[in-house]
């Protein structure tokens, strides 16, 4: 399964065995209660990404010339020059229109928003869901300053994010009653109501975008079904080709993936999906109301984000078994 193409170079197999040395941290960071102390210093370092990359996102804004340039062959088979402030920020991405606006898209340190904008989610749910228990409905600034930042970047996906994560804030610790019920079936209707009208206003300002991600759905669920128990192959993360559509392909198309969900079912399958995904999110459903809401909100962003053979990914994964781990009870003699 891990070297499963004829160019497989195992670098995948070296992740996976970095997985079990994430699990083993974890479970010993669980161990000395210091696990949340960890996700607070995440937090931390995507809180410094959002003030200096919005700083220099609002100079932008205001006109200040650029005074760096990068050259990048990302997306591009010819290294594209990007302008940027110092050496230090560089927007990797064009300016883009935005809810009726045209704005810069605040990238940060990475090579494109949707990534900048997925690890300033990732500081926001952690934030909300992990963070003090005293703090558990009022908005601090780390949280205020990450939603800025998932803003800056253009990213529909990182907005919708935001507001499910602001209403399930609300209901993570109310009791449930008739009336909480009535409340929140009226809250989900407005909430559907302005994500869909969020996703027809990036329909008219960027249609491109949007059918390609739909084109990305149809074909991985075509791939999945191929190989459905054990998957094309861990390496083969490029098996859903045969089934975009043809001009993605062609000189200058977009043939890049965007659901990093169904990466892992067509590399490799309901096996591999059940153990890095699905068992952890299902301990986390049963562990609380605050851990349910993270692992859906996270479940909402790899349908739409692929993260599928980065650390990242592995440590999210890891994370959720060790939150929901369960000290054993120590006899008392």
């Amino acid at each position: 399964m891990i070297i499963s193409t004829l160019g497989g170079n195992g670098s995948l197999f070296v992740r996976h065995i970095g997985y079990f040395f994430l699990l083993i941290l974890l479970f010993l960071s669980y161990r000395i209660d210091r696990l949340k102390s960890l996700v607070r210093h995440f937090v931390s370092v995507c809180c410094v990404l959002a003030s200096l990359s919005l700083f220099f996102w609002i100079l932008a804004i205001l006109g200040v010339p650029m005074n760096s340039t990068l050259y990048i062959n990302w997306a591009s088979k010819y290294y594209a020059p990007i302008k940027g402030f110092l050496g230090l920020f560089y927007f990797s991405q064009d300016f883009t229109a935005f809810l009726g606006m045209y704005l810069p898209r605040n990238t940060a340190i990475f090579t494109e928003a949707p990534m900048c904008s997925f690890v300033f989610c990732l500081g926001l749910i952690f934030d909300m869901f992990i963070g003090d228990e005293e703090n558990k409905h009022r908005l601090g600034w780390r949280q205020a300053l990450l939603i800025i930042g998932i803003i800056s970047t253009t990213s529909t996906t990182g907005i919708m994010i935001v507001i499910l994560t602001l209403v399930a804030n609300l209901f993570r610790t109310v009791k449930i009653n008739p009336l909480v019920l009535v409340v929140g079936a009226v809250l989900s209707a407005f909430v559907l109501y302005a994500m869909w009208q969020i996703f027809l206003v990036k329909t008219t300002e960027n249609s491109n975008s949007v059918s390609i991600r739909f084109d990305d759905l149809h074909a991985g669920v075509e791939a999945w079904l191929v190989h459905p128990f054990f998957g094309n192959g861990l390496e083969n993360i490029l098996a859903y080709l045969p089934f975009i559509q043809g001009y993605r392909v062609m000189d200058g198309g977009n043939s890049g993936f965007s659901s990093g969900a169904l990466q892992i079912l067509m590399t490799g399958g309901i096996f591999y999906f059940t153990w890095v995904i699905f068992i952890p999110m299902l301990r986390m459903f049963h562990r609380s109301r605050s851990y349910l809401f993270l692992a859906l909100i996270f479940l909402t962003m790899l349908i739409n984000t692929v993260i599928y053979d980065t650390f990242m990914m592995f440590f999210i994964s890891a994370l959720f078994y060790a939150l929901t781990l369960r000290k054993k009870e120590v006899p008392v003699n």
